[in-house]
């Protein structure tokens, strides 16, 4: 535990720093993937939301040293990772991705439900479209199918979502989007790198050969990537050229 707060600091350090030297560089990317895809737990504005096997709950943090639960949402049964894009919190569970609606940010409002095969499933959203890996492998996902996959959804309208492409993958886990590139772990792969000019339809571009990879957070030009055993940092300033900077090893 000692070393994984202490990688935490480190990491959060020099990300700091990070932005500071490259705040015009950072002005036109999203805010996605500052914290990675498996949380189970985010934040936005004076309030986090976090999640229980059925419940989200809403914690007022203004107050900073002193947060008060003001709701407890029952979503479903199984819920797993939660990340925050615009006014939307997205929860990936067991079977289905439900979307909720933040605008009055203590009551949030269910919208949709993404409806998949019973698996592990991380999400990521980029505008009108969010990206979930669906590992059904991974112990405790279910394993009701045989085939894993990186998911495409068409998220514009919040009331009736749709799945736009299904594609293959090996043993897929946590992933994150920036401007026109998605990033997926895959524990035997590899981070593989995709293009998003299309969003629609992501296209293979490479690999970063990261052995056992679960999760990705990305600050502009470094991304860090977790694995069984490290931390890894990259640089990826030039998508076509990313470099390793540095290992933390956890064990």
């Amino acid at each position: 535990m000692k070393n994984i707060l202490k990688a935490v600091l480190i990491c959060s350090i020099i990300f700091s720093a990070c932005t500071k030297e490259n705040q015009s560089v950072t002005a036109d990317r999203t805010a996605q993937g500052t914290n990675g895809s498996l949380t189970r737990f985010a934040i936005k504005d004076n309030f986090m939301y976090a999640l229980d096997v059925n419940y989200m709950k809403v914690f007022d943090i203004s107050t900073g040293s002193d947060p008060i639960l003001v709701n407890s949402v029952n979503i479903n049964y199984g819920l797993e990772t939660i990340t925050i894009y615009g006014e939307y919190v997205y929860i990936g569970a067991h079977d289905r991705i439900y979307m909720v609606g933040i605008n009055d940010p203590s009551q949030p409002l269910e919208y949709d439900e993404m409806q998949h095969n019973i698996s592990c499933d991380p999400v990521v959203v980029q505008g009108n479209y969010a990206y979930s890996t669906q590992n059904s492998f991974e112990v405790g996902c279910g394993h009701a199918t045989s085939q894993s996959i990186l998911a495409v959804y068409n998220v514009s309208n919040p009331q009736q979502t749709n799945l736009l492409k299904s594609i293959t993958m090996t043993s897929p886990y946590g992933l994150a989007v920036e401007s026109k590139n998605l990033y997926v772990c895959d524990s035997e792969e590899g981070v593989l790198v995709y293009n998003i000019s299309n969003p629609e339809s992501p296209q293979a571009m490479s690999t970063i050969p990261v052995a056992n990879s679960r999760d990705i957070i990305l600050n502009f030009p470094y991304m860090i990537i977790s694995t069984q055993t490290s931390f890894e940092m990259y640089n990826y300033q030039d998508v076509n050229n990313i470099y390793h900077v540095s290992t933390f090893q956890l064990k």
